[in-house]
């Protein structure tokens, strides 16, 4: 996927607190990207021209403040969760 290709994120663990979300299939305009055992799309994107739009359903933002103070952050789950919102962040900026 293009979030995959610009965060080198290949999979992530993230919470997943919805009292309702997108479930599959999507319209044919937005790509799945990433989705729960359950059939919650968490991740989507999709291109409009030169603009590309990321959906992000889980909240990788909780699992960052654990990942900050962890004594080994490259085996906590927010490692991941960080290089996502840092590469969105970047992708906002143009």
């Amino acid at each position: 996927s293009e979030i995959s290709r610009r965060s080198g994120v290949k999979r992530v663990q993230m919470n997943s607190l919805h009292h309702q979300g997108i479930l599959s299939p999507l319209p044919k305009n937005l790509r799945e990207v990433s989705r729960t055992p359950d059939g919650v799309v968490e991740l989507f994107e999709a291109r409009v021209g030169e603009t590309m739009l990321w959906g992000i359903q889980g909240h990788p933002e909780a699992l960052i403040g654990d990942y900050l103070h962890s004594a080994s952050p490259d085996a906590h789950p927010g490692a991941e969760c960080f290089k996502l919102l840092q590469a969105f962040v970047e992708e906002c900026r143009g």
